[in-house]
């Protein structure tokens, strides 16, 4: 996906859950460590029907996307506001 066809990511629609797993994502991939549901669940302090429902629709407003299945699905941010074109 080219940066122009990425889609804006806004905040403010976000519900808190999904807010604390977006920035649990961010902060996971500065580790170069897998972005794992599990590590969402640790980073983010949210029990994992919070962070299940937060990956849906956050991978639905493509936000976010996932690679694999199961437990051994990876995410990943789509959008980094705070890089450069």
């Amino acid at each position: 996906m080219s940066e122009q066809q990425r889609p804006y990511v806004d905040a403010v629609s976000m519900s808190d859950a999904e807010a604390h797993v977006y920035e649990a994502i961010a902060v996971v991939e500065t580790t170069k460590e897998p972005v794992t549901r599990a590590r969402i669940v640790t980073v983010a302090m949210l029990d994992e029907a919070d962070v299940d429902e937060a990956l849906t629709g956050l991978t639905g407003r493509e936000a976010v996307s996932r690679d694999g299945d199961g437990e051994d699905a990876t995410y990943a941010l789509v959008q980094h506001g705070w890089t450069g074109p």
